[in-house]
């Protein structure tokens, strides 16, 4: 399988800033202390925001060269953004969590950078701390809390806590440290531009975009961003390369494509052995990849069918890799859901990335495989024994299935015995039956799926009795070409 691109432009983009929340702002709730973010968002949106003031005495050291007072924020999850009178804070912070590792570094810079900070998926809880730049006066603390759906089970997962729920305080004042934690906060739920349906036709009307530029928009944060493209000819899968943003999400046509994140797998790839008791961590790959890129749906709207035809290959592809990465960027663009031309495109980013970089591509899938024992089990052979029947049990079957347009040209290995390897790296095993290929051609060329029945009837005759045999296979899926004849043509 491979991304090809496609043949669609995605036309000039243009911006529109997200507003940090102020006090007049409609919706606005008030009360003494933190609240829990689900509690007050009832999940209508990822995001809440936390809004305090703090006055700061014009007599105060750090007003008159001293070092700036630091902010702390603990939170229970899942990210946060830190602003200050309206400007992000990213002066100096950090994340601290319980343990360092390659990735845990990298969000370490990425805070320094941005005033930023998450949980991970393991860990929720992080606590952000920065130097934040106070003035004389009356100043504003706004924090967007943002939940991004990480794992919410277990005993009790009801009872768990989301959002900033403190200590919020500041240190290094002339009186020492300032707990903000019980004083009063404000929460309005949602981002403006959601509220203004920016995903929408009518919604990307009803305010002003900018002609987008991308050496200033780099590392802007809470940045709308929108744009148009016509569908691609053909009818391949469609898939959106996001590798250039940093954290948000995406709509078509105002249909929601899903939540992004360029997070890069940390792990261990450098050695792969099954040997002894399995663990998770045996034998993972896409370690310094990223854990989505594609964002498209084929996996698992042809899940049931691929299960079929290649059940042990998936399942050796979830064991081995790194946070079920295959099973994690498979979210397609629905042919269904785009226009022949003007399909909008809006993206919510709330880092700062280069939507520059954004492009529309289309999975080709150039061979197919399976590989499946004789007596591999079936949800039939399940139910009858399950209910005690005397049926005899169905046979398995070899399910090749080509994408729409294509049919199967080539068979480029078969083998029904005990053949080994994997899809592009078949072999021969000691026992082979010698119609392995001719069996499969007969049922599969020029077909775009066929259905071959693994019995030793099937291949002619049982190459080694009373040995546990498989049938493996890799064909070649082609463009179907289409003859025309032409009226009154004597050929």
């Amino acid at each position: 399988m491979q991304m090809m691109p496609s043949n669609a432009n995605i036309f000039s983009w243009e911006t529109y800033d997200e507003a940090i929340s102020s006090e007049d702002d409609e919706g606005r709730l008030t009360s003494v202390g933190l609240l829990d973010q689900l509690n007050v968002t009832r999940d209508s949106s990822d995001y809440l925001w936390y809004t305090t003031g703090v006055d700061i005495s014009s007599s105060e050291s750090f007003l008159n060269g001293g070092e700036w007072p630091t902010l702390t924020v603990e939170s229970r999850g899942h990210a946060l953004h830190v602003f200050i009178n309206g400007l992000l804070s990213g002066i100096s912070c950090y994340i601290h969590t319980t343990s360092i590792t390659a990735f845990s570094v990298i969000l370490i810079i990425w805070a320094l950078i941005t005033g930023s900070a998450h949980g991970t998926r393991v860990n929720r809880r992080f606590t952000f701390s920065g130097k934040v730049k106070l003035q004389a006066g009356a100043n504003r603390i706004a924090l967007l809390s943002i939940a991004v759906g990480l794992p919410n089970n277990g005993a009790h997962f009801e009872s768990w806590n989301t959002g900033v729920l403190g200590p919020v305080e500041l240190h290094g004042l002339d009186q020492g440290k300032r707990d903000l934690t019980w004083q009063k906060w404000s929460y309005q739920v949602g981002l403006k531009g959601e509220s203004m349906n920016l995903i929408s036709s009518e919604g990307v009307s009803s305010v002003e975009w900018m002609q987008a530029s991308f050496a200033a928009q780099m590392h802007q944060p809470l940045t709308w961003y929108k744009a148009y493209f016509n569908a691609p000819d053909g009818n391949e899968p469609l898939a959106l390369d996001m590798r250039s943003m940093g954290k948000g999400q995406v709509w078509i046509n105002g249909q929601s494509i899903g939540r992004y994140w360029m997070a890069y797998a940390d792990g261990e790839c450098n050695q792969c052995s099954y040997s002894g008791t399995y663990r998770p961590p045996k034998c993972q790959t896409g370690c310094g990849e990223p854990t989505q890129r594609w964002y498209r749906q084929f996996f698992l709207s042809n899940l049931s069918s691929l299960i079929k035809a290649n059940s042990e290959f998936f399942f050796s592809i979830v064991k081995r890799s790194l946070f079920t990465r295959y099973l994690l960027f498979r979210y397609h663009v629905p042919r269904s859901w785009l226009k022949p031309t003007q399909n909008l495109l809006v993206v919510f980013e709330e880092f700062g990335g280069d939507a520059s970089g954004i492009t529309l591509v289309k999975r080709s899938v150039s061979t197919v495989c399976a590989d499946i024992t004789e007596w591999h089990p079936t949800l039939k052979n399940w139910q009858i024994e399950s209910y005690g029947r005397t049926e005899r049990l169905p046979r398995p079957k070899v399910h090749l299935h080509c994408a729409p347009g294509q049919l199967i040209t080539n068979i480029k290995f078969a083998s029904f015995g005990t053949p080994y390897g994997t899809c592009g790296s078949f072999q021969q095993g000691h026992c082979h039956s010698p119609s392995s290929y001719a069996t499969l051609e007969k049922r599969c060329i020029g077909q775009q799926r066929c259905m071959v029945t693994i019995s030793a009837s099937t291949f002619g005759g049982d190459p080694c009795p009373y040995v546990l045999k498989r049938v493996a296979v890799e064909a070649v899926c082609s463009p179907a070409v289409s003859t025309t004849v032409l009226p009154n043509s004597r050929n």
